[in-house]
């Protein structure tokens, strides 16, 4: 006898998990809403996240979405048991040459504008927060001293505590294998386990969301980008916080991690570069490695930026999936199908908005609350080119 439900949630990442929690502090009493795991919670990408939480971002909506999510984040570690430790060791973009300053001054003003504290530092400044750092080639960098990391393994199950606390059925091991559709309308899914009939079922599955999509004969423009990640032990031990520290010409980034550390990774969100076929099953866990290029590549920035690094002690690499867009931003809301929503391609800043993301959804699916949110980030912006996209511009709020 099949399962009936009001709402079914397909994965156990930060989004699906930022989702189901966020229903059950408002649903109804006997609202029935089950979310669906195929592994564990937390197994996918968002346990390979650097869980780093900043401001410093270029448009308008993300810097909303990141604000709704820190202030989500505090609400929930006033309620649970578990405490989340928001690390906050400050934010750095450092620029190179007249054309990144000027972007990176210009989202200064967008960013004070939005409420941000952010700072610009000349070199001598950046020197006395990062001794190490060579700046020889650095025009500048904005920083902003609120923003910090946590574990994003402890958020999401400190949110599936609470979501199960409230009733929310969490299902793991649970896979997915059919979406129901009848006259363009979904009524259900069809998983391992039996059938569960729902008149809401919502995408929000990370690197599986175009599979997902497929299902209902839907497409998501979306691309997964493979994020590696380096762990390092200097030999000289850390005296004083490393922020999270991004270079805005080649996407390296570094910060400190817990243990005397140092993460060390690339921000790669090119939707068009040929990163060739990739498998999402093959990413559970930790069984892919950072590959050669990816080495080379950190190798070569350690040298230039922080030559005092070069012969830390490897200890440990990992690769996570990236589920990009052409422009950067979550796909949310409603699709072509009635009843089958989505919550996906957030381009690595799922941790980041993935909070946000469940008071929007949520609220849609109890109240049918018209929040703008969802139609700027409204799958129908990609319709009508090649990848349908029709660039995002701040005119769009």
């Amino acid at each position: 006898m099949a399962m009936i439900a009001d709402v079914v949630i397909i994965g156990g990442g930060i989004v699906g998990v930022s989702i189901a929690y966020c229903l059950g502090l408002k649903k109804p009493r006997k609202f029935r809403v089950v979310l669906l795991e195929k592994e564990a919670l937390c197994s996918g990408s968002t346990s390979k996240s650097v869980g780093v939480i900043y401001l410093q971002h270029f448009t308008r909506v993300e810097i909303e979405l990141i604000q709704w999510s820190l202030e989500t984040i505090r609400h929930l570690d006033e309620r649970s048991q578990m405490r989340l430790d928001f690390n906050k060791i400050g934010f750095i973009h450092l620029c190179h040459g007249n054309e990144e300053a000027d972007r990176l001054r210009q989202n200064l003003s967008l960013q004070k504008g939005a409420g941000v504290q952010v700072h610009w530092l000349e070199c001598q400044d950046l020197l006395k927060i990062i001794p190490q750092l060579t700046v020889s080639d650095v025009s500048g960098a904005a920083f902003t001293p609120d923003d910090g990391y946590l574990d994003p393994y402890l958020l999401t199950t400190a949110m599936a505590k609470q979501a199960r606390d409230a009733g929310i059925e969490v299902e793991v091991g649970t896979e997915v294998e059919a979406v129901i559709v009848e006259r363009e309308r979904v009524r259900g899914v069809m998983t391992n386990k039996g059938k569960i009939e729902a008149p809401t079922v919502i995408n929000a599955a990370g690197p599986w969301a175009g599979i997902i999509a497929k299902m209902v004969g839907s497409t998501m423009p979306i691309k997964l980008i493979r994020g590696q990640i380096l762990a390092v032990r200097p030999k000289t031990r850390l005296t004083r916080v490393v922020p999270m520290t991004l270079d805005m010409s080649t996407g390296f980034y570094f910060r400190e991690e817990t243990g005397g550390l140092i993460l060390l990774g690339k921000l790669d969100k090119a939707f068009d570069a040929d990163s060739g076929p990739i498998d999402p099953d093959d990413y559970y866990e930790y069984k892919e490695k950072p590959d050669d290029a990816f080495k080379d590549f950190i190798i070569k920035r350690v040298n230039e930026k922080l030559p005092s690094f070069n012969d830390s002690q490897l200890v440990q690499g990992w690769v996570g999936l990236r589920t990009v867009t052409p422009d950067c931003l979550p796909i949310l809301g409603e699709t072509e199908v009635k009843g089958f929503l989505c919550a996906t391609g957030f381009s690595g800043a799922g941790i980041q908005m993935g909070p946000a993301t469940g008071q929007i959804i949520s609220d849609f699916i109890l109240d049918g609350t018209p929040s703008p949110y969802l139609e700027i980030l409204s799958r129908r912006r990609f319709l009508g080119t090649n990848h349908g996209l029709l660039p995002f511009t701040e005119k769009s709020l």
